[in-house]
């Protein structure tokens, strides 16, 4: 059974530390794809993908090891290292976080958020973010997942996203370790919007000339 989402909201308290847990999800920035080509991602299968933190510093995942991959800015690493089904992210940092974002889709990546039921074919069970310990973190913890991913010429299943971005309530420093599932795209650079860009720069045209339409019949 296909499952269509537009917000849905999960609060999880996470057992091993006091930072409270929410994971939403949005509809904005659709994205597409051919095909799954595994549902068995790691670390080093997730070559490209990109890591913002506070919204400026930007770094690339690249291979660290067998199985492992990570990427690593000013003053913080993010790590994984073996499948994503079941095993760690890192995030260790020595400045102050308020926010990070990851595009997965640039590593031909996506994130498969729902468990318990096999939704886009090939993607298996997922794994939404879930906190396993973020160390003396105080704070809360919200979770966005978006740009929705369907097949092409298909609807949307309602399990995998291109980003997730982690909005920390007070600054985060330290040692916070997650999991959450991922995929990988079938074909490389096949991660894109549902709208490509010379058809949302001609929806951009159509709009600039109804609005000088509008405004010559004004100023009539």
């Amino acid at each position: 059974m296909r499952i269509t989402m537009a917000i849905c909201i999960v609060a999880v308290l996470a057992s091993m530390t006091q930072a409270s847990v929410t994971v939403v999800t949005s509809p904005a920035n659709p994205q597409q794809t051919t095909a799954v080509a595994t549902y068995q991602t790691f670390g080093d299968t997730m070559d490209g993908l990109v890591v913002t933190v506070n919204g400026t510093d930007s770094a690339v995942w690249a291979d660290t090891g067998a199985g492992a991959g990570a990427a690593s800015g000013s003053g913080w690493t993010l790590a994984e290292s073996g499948d994503t089904w079941d095993q760690l992210w890192t995030l260790s940092s020595d400045i102050a976080i308020t926010r990070l974002m990851i595009d997965a889709g640039a590593g031909d990546t996506m994130f498969d958020i729902v468990n318990g039921a096999d939704l886009t074919p090939n993607s298996a069970y997922g794994r939404p973010f879930t906190l396993v310990n973020a160390g003396n973190y105080p704070g809360d913890i919200l979770v966005t997942y978006s740009g929705p991913v369907s097949l092409i010429g298909d609807s949307f299943y309602g399990d995998l996203y291109r980003y997730m971005t982690v909005a920390f309530s007070d600054e985060f420093v330290g040692t916070l370790t997650f999991q959450t599932d991922t995929d990988n795209a079938f074909f490389p650079d096949d991660i894109e919007p549902t709208i490509p860009a010379p058809g949302a720069l001609l929806l951009a045209g159509i709009g600039a000339a109804m609005l000088r339409s509008l405004r010559k019949r004004q100023a009539v």
